[in-house]
C-alpha cells in the first residue's frame, strides 16, 4: 500500500510539474516571440529605409538626367552613356546595392551598374513593372520581387527623374535583403514576411518562400502571373504552388504591419518545441528534487556516521593524550641532546680555527723566554722583542675577530659587509701566512690579474676561508720534493649556479671537473680566487662527503675536518659557491664570489 501511495505521489507531482512549465513556458515563448519579432522588425525596416535615399540621390545626378536628355534626341547617346553607367556602377560599389539602372519613358533600360556583364539590364524592358508604373507617373515607389533578367529576388526601389517639370525616366536600385532573411535562422524560430497578397517573400527556413498564407483568388494569381513578381513560381492559375496554403495549425504564430508598405512579418514557433521545453524543464525540477532527497539522505547517514566516530574519537583520545605526553619527554630528550651536540661542532670550530694563531703565540713566547735568557740584550735583541710583540698583538687580536664572527655566524646575525678588492684580501691572507706559517711563505706564488677585483663581504671571515684553504693545501704538499702553491685572483662570467643547476648529488656538483668559468651561465661577473697545490689529491674515501662536518682525510695528522665545512658555509653565506676539482696531481678549490662595484656596501 505504501508502494502504491509512493508511486502516485511521484505521478502526481510529475503531472503538476509539467501543467505548471508547460503553461510558464507558453507564457515565456509568448514574450520571446513578442521580443524577437519587435527586434527583426526594427532591424527590417532600418534595412528597407537605409539606402531609400540613394535613387533620389541619381534621380538628380547630371550624367543621368543628360543621358536621359540625349535619349530624347537620339536613341544612341553614345556622348553620355559611358558617364551614366560608370556613375551608376560607383553608386552602386559606394553603397552596397544589388543593381541600379535607368529606364526611359518607355521602361527600356538605357543605363545600368552591370552594362559590362554578360547578363546586362541595358535594353531589357521593364515597363511591365508596377514599380515603374507608378514611378513614371511623378511618384516614388517601391517593390519586391524575383529578377526578370537575373532571377535573384530583391526589394526595388524606384524614384521618377524630372527635367523641367516633366517626369522623363525613372532611377531604379535593387537591394538584396538574403543577408538579413539569414541572419533570422540562429535562434530556433522561424521568422517570415508576407506580402499584401498573403505570399511568404523572406523566410529564415527557405521552405516557406513563395507559398500563400491565405487562399488566393484567380484575379490575384493572374496579377502576380503578369507582373513575373516571383518568376515561374505562379506562371498560371492552375499552378500547386499557388494553390497550396501553409498550415500552421500546429504553431504558434505572432505577427506585426511592416512601416511604409502592404508587408507583415512573422514569428513562428512549432508547438511540438514547446512542449519539449516543458518536459525537458519538468524533468530537469524532478532531477533537482530527487537530488536534494538523496543529499538529504546522505546527510542523515553521515550524522550516523559522525557518531559513531565520534564514540571511536573518545575511546583514542585517552591514548593519544598518553602517547603525547611519551613524545614530549622523548622530544625534550633530543632537544637536550642537539644542544649539546651543536655546542660540541661550535667549540670544535673555535677550537679549528684559533689552533694556528695560538701555536703562533705560542711560538712567540717561546721567542721572548729564550731572549731574556740571553746575559745582555743588544739592539737587535729589543727589535726582535719589538717584532714579537707586535705579532703576538695582531695574534690575539685576530683570534678575537675568528671567534667574534664565528658567533656572529652562528647566531645568524648580519655580517659587516664592506667593498674590498680581492688584492686587499690576499695581501692579508698572505701576512697572516707569514706570521703563522713563515717556513711555508716561500713557496707560496700569487697571481692576481691588475685590475682592482671589487666584492662585497665579511673581511675576517672571507680571510679565514681563503687561510683554510691554504691550510690544507700546505699539508697536502708537505711530502712534496717541490711543493708548489699557487693563489690566483681573476674575473669571469656568469652566474652562481644552486644545486638544482648541477643535478641532485650535492658532492658531484662540488667535485665536477670546473675551472673558472666553467659550469655557469655567462651573464654576470664573477670573482674567482682559486688555491692550487701540486698534492696527491683527495682520497677517494672522502669525496662523497668532503664538505660534511669532521671529514678528513687520514693521512693528514692534527686537523679536526672543519675548515672545508666553514669555508664552504662563509663563500655561500656571501652568495657565492666553492667547487673543488681534484686528480692524483694536485688540487684546486675556487671560491665563486658575485663582483659588486667599488662603492657597494651591505
Amino acid at each position: 500500500m505504501k508502494r502504491l501511495f509512493g508511486i502516485a505521489a511521484t505521478v502526481l507531482v510529475l503531472a503538476l510539474l509539467w501543467l505548471f512549465f508547460y503553461l510558464a513556458e507558453q507564457r515565456q515563448s509568448d514574450a520571446e516571440k513578442t521580443a524577437l519579432l519587435l527586434s527583426h522588425k526594427e532591424a527590417f525596416e532600418r534595412e528597407l529605409n537605409q539606402l531609400s535615399f540613394v535613387p533620389k540621390l541619381l534621380a538628380n545626378d547630371p550624367s543621368i538626367t543628360s543621358l536621359l536628355q540625349a535619349n530624347l534626341v537620339t536613341k544612341n547617346p553614345q556622348s553620355v552613356f559611358a558617364a551614366a553607367n560608370a556613375r551608376l556602377k560607383e553608386t552602386q560599389l559606394a553603397s552596397g546595392l544589388e543593381f541600379s539602372f535607368l529606364l526611359n519613358r518607355q521602361g527600356i533600360t538605357i543605363a545600368a551598374s552591370n552594362w559590362q556583364d554578360a547578363v546586362s539590364f541595358v535594353g531589357q524592358d521593364y515597363s511591365f513593372r508596377p514599380y515603374f508604373q507608378q514611378a513614371i507617373l511623378g511618384s516614388r515607389a517601391t517593390y519586391y520581387a524575383v529578377g526578370a533578367t537575373t532571377g535573384i529576388p530583391g526589394y526595388f526601389i524606384a524614384e521618377p527623374v524630372n527635367i523641367d517639370g516633366i517626369t522623363q525616366g525613372v532611377v531604379v536600385a535593387k537591394v538584396s535583403l538574403s543577408g538579413v532573411a539569414q541572419s533570422w535562422g540562429a535562434l530556433g524560430m522561424d521568422t517570415l514576411v508576407v506580402d499584401g497578397f498573403g505570399v511568404v517573400i523572406l523566410s529564415s527556413d527557405d521552405q516557406y518562400l513563395y507559398q500563400p498564407t491565405k487562399p488566393l483568388t484567380s484575379t490575384e494569381i493572374a496579377k502576380l502571373v503578369s507582373e513575373r513578381r516571383y518568376g515561374s513560381l505562379f506562371v498560371d492559375a492552375d499552378s500547386a504552388r499557388a494553390t497550396e496554403i501553409l498550415d500552421f495549425v500546429d504553431y504558434r504564430v505572432q505577427s506585426r504591419a511592416i512601416d511604409d508598405a502592404q508587408w507583415r512579418m512573422q514569428v513562428v514557433l512549432p508547438n511540438q518545441l514547446v512542449l519539449m521545453r516543458s518536459l525537458s524543464k519538468a524533468s530537469i525540477a524532478f532531477a533537482a528534487l530527487l537530488i536534494a532527497w538523496l543529499l538529504y539522505s546522505l546527510y542523515r547517514q553521515q550524522r550516523l556516521t559522525v557518531a559513531a566516530e565520534q564514540r571511536v574519537s573518545r575511546e583514542l583520545e585517552q591514548q593519544v593524550k598518553q602517547r603525547t605526553q611519551e613524545l614530549e619527554a622523548i622530544q625534550k630528550t633530543l632537544i637536550a641532546e642537539s644542544n649539546f651536540a651543536m655546542l660540541g661542532r661550535m667549540s670544535a670550530a673555535i677550537n679549528h680555527e684559533v689552533n694556528q694563531p695560538l701555536a703562533t703565540l705560542r711560538l712567540n713566547l717561546a721567542s721572548l723566554r729564550s731572549l731574556f735568557k740571553e746575559p745582555s740584550l743588544n739592539d737587535n735583541a729589543w727589535d726582535s722583542i719589538q717584532q714579537i710583540v707586535t705579532d703576538s698583538d695582531l695574534t690575539t687580536k685576530r683570534i678575537a675577530r675568528v671567534i667574534t664572527s664565528l658567533r656572529s655566524y652562528a647566531q645568524r646575525n648580519r655580517m659587516d659587509k664592506q667593498s674590498l678588492t680581492a688584492a686587499e684580501l690576499l695581501q692579508e691572507v698572505l701576512a697572516t701566512i707569514h706570521t703563522e706559517r713563515p717556513n711555508m711563505a716561500s713557496f707560496i706564488q700569487t697571481d692576481i690579474v691588475d685590475e682592482p677585483l671589487f666584492i662585497s663581504g665579511d673581511s675576517t671571515l672571507l680571510q679565514q676561508g681563503v687561510l683554510n684553504l691554504l691550510y690544507n693545501a700546505f699539508d697536502a704538499v708537505l711530502n712534496k720534493e717541490d711543493p708548489a702553491v699557487v693563489i690566483k685572483a681573476e674575473r669571469c662570467s656568469g652566474v652562481i649556479a644552486d644545486e638544482s643547476d648541477q643535478g641532485s648529488d650535492r658532492t658531484k656538483a662540488l667535485t665536477a671537473d670546473l675551472g673558472p668559468g666553467k659550469g655557469v651561465d655567462a651573464r654576470h661577473d664573477l670573482i674567482v680566487i682559486s688555491v692550487i697545490d701540486n698534492g696527491d689529491g683527495i682520497a677517494d674515501t672522502i669525496k662523497e662527503s668532503l664538505f660534511e662536518p669532521f671529514t678528513t682525510d687520514r693521512l693528514h695528522t692534527g686537523g679536526l675536518g672543519l675548515g672545508l665545512t666553514i669555508t664552504q658555509q662563509i663563500i655561500e653565506s656571501h652568495d657565492g659557491r666553492l667547487i673543488c676539482d681534484s686528480s692524483d696531481q694536485g688540487s684546486r678549490f675556487s671560491m665563486y664570489l658575485p663582483a659588486c662595484n667599488q662603492d657597494d656596501s651591505r
